[in-house]
């Protein structure tokens, strides 16, 4: 789903759900997926920048290995936005995944740069 509420704001929501066969052999379960994002294209303002705010929710098996947990993403992204047929960018993240050896969840936290160019 997205949906623009005007020229400069976007929003964009997301849900998978799943059912099979657990990671455990036999055992049956049920996972689900949701994400949001706010995406700010600042370049309608005269600034060639655009920004992205999303978070994840996921059950997942094969991002979770606990039962009844989620893991929680959080995302940053900015890019240059000034050419209709090039965007560069740079994307941070910081994952919370819980696993059944730890007590506490494990954070991880990830950057990369985004280049695309499309040909016309």
């Amino acid at each position: 789903y997205a949906f623009a509420i005007n020229r400069v704001i976007g929003l964009m929501a997301n849900a998978r759900f799943l059912y099979g066969e657990n990671i455990v052999r036999g055992d049956e379960a049920f996972r689900m997926e949701a994400a949001v994002a706010a995406d700010f294209n600042f370049k309608t303002k005269g600034v060639p920048i655009g920004a992205v705010l999303g978070y994840q929710l996921s059950s997942a098996p094969e991002i979770v290995y606990v039962e009844d947990e989620f893991a929680r993403t959080l995302a940053l992204k900015l890019a240059y936005t000034g050419a209709s047929d090039f965007l560069v960018g740079i994307e941070f993240n910081s994952t919370s995944i819980p696993l059944s050896s730890t007590k506490d969840p494990v954070r991880t936290i990830g950057a990369r740069v985004n280049i695309n160019y499309w040909f016309n």
